[in-house]
């Protein structure tokens, strides 16, 4: 991997790859009052999948459901968009840059850096990958 872009489309595609390997659809949470118990349930496409006797509380039902496939997937596009406008102006006068992020001087020069805040930031999440570099961390 030597690129951050390299870096963070791979990343990506992973996400994606588990995600759709996975069942997909959307998920709801419901809370079920049993006879002598509070049940959460996760419901994916008339699928229940029940959470009782302490295995979980509503906050990490509402937690599961908030990271739903349908969630997940906007996420990953989004991210995906995001990087396509941070493109890598090869062609810069003194180093390469984001053509994006890049910021004009007063003799009509582009300055800034590469990669660029933005995409160091979308790397973040992924700091614990072993294929992460330091030098990219924002």
């Amino acid at each position: 991997m030597n690129t951050l872009v390299e870096f963070l489309q791979a990343r990506l595609a992973e996400d994606e790859r588990v995600l759709r390997a996975a069942e997909g659809g959307h998920w709801e949470v419901s809370t079920i009052d049993g006879s002598s118990e509070i049940r959460e349930t996760v419901t994916r496409l008339g699928v229940v999948y029940s959470f009782s006797g302490g295995c979980t509380d509503p906050d990490t039902a509402e937690h599961i459901v908030r990271h739903d496939p349908v969630h997940v997937l906007r996420d990953i596009e989004s991210k995906r968009r995001i990087i396509d406008e941070h493109p890598l102006d090869s062609n810069a006068l003194h180093e390469p840059l984001c053509r994006t992020c890049a910021s004009g001087t007063n003799d009509g020069d582009l300055e800034g850096e590469w990669p660029c805040p933005t995409l160091r930031l979308l790397a973040l999440p992924y700091a614990d990958h072993p294929d992460y570099q330091e030098e990219w961390r924002p």
